[in-house]
């Protein structure tokens, strides 16, 4: 009786043994999630504001200064995107204010601003008292070649003891210095959630696989570089392309599945456009792809569009086609907007146009489509995008694809602008 019951206790280990070995292959890995706490194009004061007006205060951001006009606010609208300018300054401290009570601030949360100054000139993130009383600053930045910068703070208990009720965006001399803050972000570490692992493409290619109807479609290996220059595929791999529009730089490893890019336009007005991506050569409607957009930086102003997210082609007809996750400048939405959907969390608006122009197949007529996430999603961080959500939600609203798909990748695309980015894509 004892023999049996000391197999049966060794039977039950080994297959406990396994079960943790068969569990450790097939893991998920666990990530932080982050929560957006307060974003400038949420802020709901800021985006009542129409354009060019005066900005004298919200729940979360007030002025910063001394008289009526030093310094002074406004809030500048282009394509529905706002932006914060400050002028009118006489002492270096003039700025704005981040409110900690509002937001109620803690230790771990992350503050990043991102905006543009002249070149040289050194901006700060700094304390504010409850007298409205500056500390001294706790993070600086340049404003670099491309007149940008970007200050990012995580904070620590001595952030939150020194500076109790919020911070304040300024520059650390130069009084008289203008400045503009185009993106506001706090974000505040979450609970935990499970991201896949990320699968290896295999290096030989596969054949492209035909749609599944949506149901269990399989992975397939990223196959495909996207590079595009101004109506031109400029090459199928990493490289510069150089032209009287602009230039742009771009880095691409498949076996990561990671992008690099940047580029600058000529000079303003130059319709200068760049696609750098990473996907497949034939498209599917049931593809899901995962992405972390690591940054993206817009440089030039009021000038152009900087963009991410999913993009491809489909013929007979011909339909260019994007899901447009982020934007910095404007979100691009020409056309007609035909209907609001939700998919992976978010809200997203349809919009068609009808256009002539270059198009995978020479120049002229084709048809755009664009789902345009009302909340850009974070940088940094995993998301997913679920294309058949998207597919089906623009059929529902009248719009049908082609019967051949071609190309699709996800991308990070300059428009008339100044930028760069990277990412890393996966197939789910």
């Amino acid at each position: 009786m004892k023999y049996y019951s000391k197999l049966k206790v060794k039977k039950i280990n080994a297959l406990f043994l396994c079960f943790v070995m068969i569990s450790l292959l097939f893991s998920s890995v666990v990530v932080q999630a982050n929560q957006q706490i307060y974003s400038l194009a949420n802020d709901s004061v800021i985006r009542g504001i129409n354009g060019s007006t005066g900005f004298t205060g919200s729940p979360n951001l007030q002025r910063a200064g001394s008289g009526d006009n030093n310094p002074r606010i406004f809030v500048n609208v282009h394509n529905g995107n706002r932006s914060i300018h400050v002028t009118s300054r006489n002492q270096a401290w003039h700025g704005f204010d981040i409110l900690a009570r509002p937001l109620n601030l803690r230790v771990g949360d992350t503050i990043q601003v991102n905006g543009r100054v002249a070149r040289g000139t050194v901006m700060q993130l700094g304390g504010v008292n409850n007298a409205g009383n500056s500390w001294p600053s706790l993070t600086t930045a340049t404003g670099n070649a491309s007149d940008q910068f970007s200050l990012n703070l995580t904070l620590t208990q001595a952030h939150i003891n020194a500076s109790p009720d919020g911070f304040r965006i300024r520059t650390d001399s130069n009084a008289t210095i203008q400045f503009h803050v185009d993106q506001i972000y706090v974000t505040r570490p979450g609970g935990t959630t499970q991201q896949p692992r990320q699968q290896q493409p295999s290096q030989q290619q596969p054949s492209p696989q035909q749609p599944s109807n949506g149901r269990n479609a399989p992975s397939e290996p990223l196959n495909f570089i996207h590079n595009w220059d101004s109506g031109n595929m400029t090459s199928q791999g990493s490289g510069t392309s150089r032209s009287s529009l602009g230039t742009a730089t771009a880095n691409f490893d498949l076996s990561r599945g990671t992008i690099s890019a940047n580029w600058t336009t000529a000079r303003a007005g130059n319709q200068f456009n760049n696609l750098h991506g990473l996907g497949w050569r034939v498209g599917r409607h049931d593809r899901s792809i995962g992405y972390n957009l690591g940054y993206l930086n817009h440089t030039s102003g009021q000038q152009g569009m900087t963009i991410a997210g999913f993009y491809g082609w489909t013929r007979s007809p011909l339909i260019e086609y994007y899901v447009l996750d982020n934007w910095l400048n404007h979100r691009s939405t020409p056309g007609r907007r035909i209907g609001t959907f939700t998919s992976d969390g978010g809200t997203y608006e349809v919009w068609r146009d009808q256009r002539n122009g270059h198009h995978i197949e020479g120049m002229g007529p084709f048809i755009q489509l664009k789902s345009v996430r009302t909340q850009v999603r974070p940088t940094g961080q995993n998301h997913t995008i679920t294309f058949l959500n998207h597919v089906n939600a623009w059929g529902n609203f009248g719009q049908q694809m082609g019967s051949q798909w071609d190309y699709q990748a996800y991308i990070i695309e300059g428009w008339e602008s100044n930028g760069s980015g990277n990412a890393t894509v996966w197939p789910n």
